[in-house]
């Protein structure tokens, strides 16, 4: 689904108007909750160890415009309100800074999570959540004082994980709530993605062989010469084997097993089938869809939904469905004959096909999206020809449209 189609459906659910409508508090509103949710749903990187990162303060800053540039948002969703007329630095101020941090260690603890982020580092920051702010200060009668700052607000990035513990202290208990807030990481494009990314393809930084490959412009699987590499950063890994460590030799004569149906191909069909047969999807529409999302590794959440929005409307639940056949079903032959179906071939088709353009200066890369090919597409192409012998066969046999 397109940022605007996403940003208009959390302004209608939210306000009940359409974002051209909304004031500039209520754009800020629609984009926390529509960044939060897109940092939360990325998988949290896994591993054989975890790190936390303990501190009595995270000095975190202002995290719309951090996180829109962590997602690979911030230019689009600036053009999308420059359409209607707004200033993305005006919404942006509406942010309150979350004062859980004061100083150089509080700042030096969100740069260390900012880093873990970045490199797709599986690891938390744990700290407290003060409720009035660490403290703000002002000055009164020349003197600068301390008072609270009550920095939260209905919507804010703190996601409820339904945990909490009893805390003795002083005689007493306190019950202290665990919260979250999502940290995507920067300038990373692989990290807390969904998992079939990396059972689908490879990519800059993907290990195989006992090493990682490297695809950017000059790097050893992508160098600059007179040989065609990958014209798209990526190389196709799904059917093969793992052969992420070093100890297996690769040999590219093994035979690989061709899967006619897979499990997942008859879940898909079912939930497509009953969407468009009931008015609204039904828990059964759900369940198929959970089972898929669950085998991939991607994490249940608070809700068990596997990053499912509930409740959905049958073109919401259209359009989950479609995406998540187009993932689970990459380069299975099933693309071409799915958009020709659905009558989207002509849409699909206007965009070009993307790569990326990866670039490496003194170590810090830089990602940008390339176009690759272009096709264009004839509506004729939804239907197949009849051949030519079979119409001279039968005079009342019509050739289909435009062939």
């Amino acid at each position: 689904m397109q940022l605007k189609e996403q940003l208009f459906q959390t302004t209608q659910a939210r306000f009940g108007c359409a974002p051209d409508q909304c004031d500039d508090h209520q754009l800020y509103e629609a984009l926390l909750i529509l960044t939060r949710n897109m940092a939360q749903n990325r998988p949290a990187p896994k591993g054989e160890r975890k790190l936390y990162y303990f501190s009595a303060e995270f000095l975190m800053g202002k995290l719309l415009s951090n996180n829109l540039l962590a997602l690979g948002l911030h230019d689009e969703v600036r053009a999308l309100l420059a359409d209607l007329g707004r200033d993305l630095g005006v919404i942006e101020s509406m942010e309150p800074e979350p004062s859980l941090g004061n100083g150089g260690l509080g700042r030096l603890a969100a740069c260390f999570l900012d880093s873990i982020a970045a490199l797709g580092l599986p690891g938390d920051g744990v700290g407290l959540n003060y409720h009035y702010g660490l403290f703000r200060q002002k000055f009164d009668h020349n003197r600068q004082t301390e008072v609270p700052d009550p920095w939260m607000e209905a919507d804010s990035w703190l996601i409820p994980t339904g945990m909490s513990f009893d805390v003795p202290f002083g005689g007493f208990d306190l019950k202290a709530v665990l919260y979250d807030i999502a940290i995507p990481g920067a300038n990373n494009q692989y990290a807390n993605r969904d998992p079939r990314l990396d059972m689908t393809v490879l990519h800059n930084g993907s290990n195989w062989l006992g090493r990682q490959l490297a695809t950017y412009q000059g790097g050893g699987n992508n160098p600059t010469s007179s040989a065609l590499y990958s014209r798209t950063s990526y190389y196709m890994c799904k059917f093969m084997g793992d052969y992420t460590g070093g100890s297996r030799e690769y040999n590219g004569n093994s035979p690989h097993p061709w899967a006619v149906l897979r499990y997942a191909e008859v879940l898909l069909n079912y939930a497509e089938a009953q969407n468009e047969f009931l008015d609204a999807p039904d828990q059964s529409v759900y369940d198929c869809l959970i089972e898929l999302r669950k085998r991939a590794g991607i994490e249940p959440g608070d809700d068990n939904l596997y990053g499912l929005k509930y409740p959905m409307s049958q073109g919401e639940m259209r359009d989950v469905i479609r995406n998540e056949r187009r993932i689970e079903m990459a380069f299975e032959e099933q693309r071409f004959y799915d958009i020709r179906r659905w009558k989207v071939a002509g849409d699909i088709f206007e965009n070009p096909v993307r790569g990326l353009t990866i670039t490496n200066r003194d170590g810090v890369l830089n990602f940008a999206e390339n176009e690759v090919l272009n096709v264009k597409w004839d509506d004729r192409r939804y239907l197949f020809p009849i051949p030519y012998s079979e119409v001279l066969k039968n005079s009342n046999m019509v050739q289909n449209p435009k062939w």
